[in-house]
């Protein structure tokens, strides 16, 4: 019997060691889904993501043409029931706070709306307030994925499947630093037919925070769609007309759980826990 109460105990010690790095991080249910949709319009150009944009806009894409675009607010987001899910499971009907963001383009930004892409945020935005107090803060907005050959072309002339991450090299006019994008756009539509509308995402790393059921870190991807309109225009009104344009932002987050792994300290100390059990059993087999 005290063999068998030894091994138990260097069972839990060992059970203990490998829990420690994660005790303080909630699991996060794989493919949760939060669906919104804007109550403003959400208003884009090379220096902000205005979330409550109420001014007015026109033109395909539409283009403001009165009111203020800024970095320094919040825009109201219902939140839709269908395609909510996983952790965000009857939210739906409910209202989302998001954040403006102010990104590394000229002029000042906000203390706590600056989110230079590619950059540790710190501190953390509140990005996401959901109406129950869980909290979505953005550590990070990620620079985009793809390649800047699919930018190239004159407005109107983009096909379906077309892929683009619009970065400026040093030296641009304007921006003498170069500037760096988090947008992902793709042209929309079926394969040898003409351009439907734009899709337009950015990708961020956050820390969800549940209120008693703890935090964890999560990566999320924020989408809209631009209609009726092609990426080569969308890019021509921006970067080389200077404008800022719309988007009513059905936005879909998708929030997936980040893997942590164990630091060499907490390795160590479960390998150990392993030969203190494999000790254990080999005592226990010469007894």
């Amino acid at each position: 019997m005290n063999k068998f109460l030894r091994y138990g105990a260097f069972s839990l010690i060992s059970g203990t060691l490998l829990l420690v790095p994660y005790a303080t991080a909630a699991p996060i249910m794989p493919g949760s889904n939060l669906a919104m949709s804007s109550l403003d319009s959400v208003a884009v150009n090379l220096q902000y993501i205005d979330m409550d944009f109420t001014g007015v806009s026109s033109g395909t894409p539409p283009i403001v043409q009165s009111g203020t675009v800024d970095g320094g607010g919040f825009g109201a987001f219902h939140v839709t029931g269908g395609s909510t899910n996983g952790d965000f499971q009857g939210l739906g009907g409910t209202t989302a706070m998001v954040s403006d963001l102010c990104r590394t383009g000229p002029g000042a930004c906000p203390a706590d709306h600056n989110a230079p892409v590619g950059t540790a945020i710190v501190p953390p935005i509140p990005f996401i307030t959901l109406s129950n107090g869980w909290v979505i803060t953005m550590d990070q907005l990620v620079a985009g994925d793809f390649g800047q050959a699919g930018c190239l072309g004159a407005p109107g002339s983009g096909t379906p499947g077309q892929t683009c991450t619009p970065n400026l090299p040093p030296g641009s006019p304007g921006f003498p630093g170069g500037l760096v994008s988090p947008f992902d756009l793709t042209n929309n539509g079926t394969p040898g037919g003409a351009v439907t509308g734009v899709g337009i995402q950015f990708t961020f790393l956050g820390t969800i925070t549940e209120g008693a059921n703890g935090t964890a870190p999560v990566k999320g991807t924020f989408s809209t769609t631009f209609n009726s309109t092609d990426l080569q225009t969308i890019l021509d009104d921006i970067f080389n007309k200077g404008e800022t344009v719309t988007s009513s932002a059905q936005a879909t987050v998708g929030i997936q759980a980040i893997q942590t792994t164990p630091e060499p300290s907490s390795v160590m100390l479960l390998l150990i826990g392993g030969v203190l059990i494999g000790a254990t059993r080999i005592r226990r087999t010469k007894a």
